[in-house]
């Protein structure tokens, strides 16, 4: 997926993920405020830079244990309305993870 592909989209809620889809692209739904729904798919194998920053009106995202990057603020700006669960499959195949994915207050699972 592109970078800026939905970039401050006011009105999405929910996106289907073909099979294929290896990467999503830094600031792919920066801040898509009614985003809900995030069912990465399991072969991704990169989330951008700043991805996901500010979807506030997501609650609960799982990383595949597919995925190998995750760049800078890509979960960040997600505490507006309380507090965001991620779940990681397998962190430790995770190749490259920047220490501000996540920013603000958040859980993160891991195993």
């Amino acid at each position: 997926m592109e970078a800026e592909t939905f970039k401050h989209c006011r009105v999405l809620r929910e996106v289907a993920f073909g099979p294929k889809l290896a990467a999503i692209g830094e600031q792919a739904f920066y801040k898509c405020l009614l985003f809900k729904d995030l069912q990465i798919p399991e072969n991704l194998l990169s989330i951008g830079q700043m991805a996901f920053y500010g979807c506030t009106g997501l609650k609960e995202v799982r990383i595949p244990a597919t995925v190998r990057q995750v760049g800078s603020l890509a979960f960040a700006g997600l505490d507006r309305f309380g507090r965001q669960t991620f779940w990681a499959g397998s962190v430790w195949r995770l190749q490259k993870i920047k220490s501000t994915v996540f920013g603000g207050r958040c859980s993160a699972h891991f195993g």
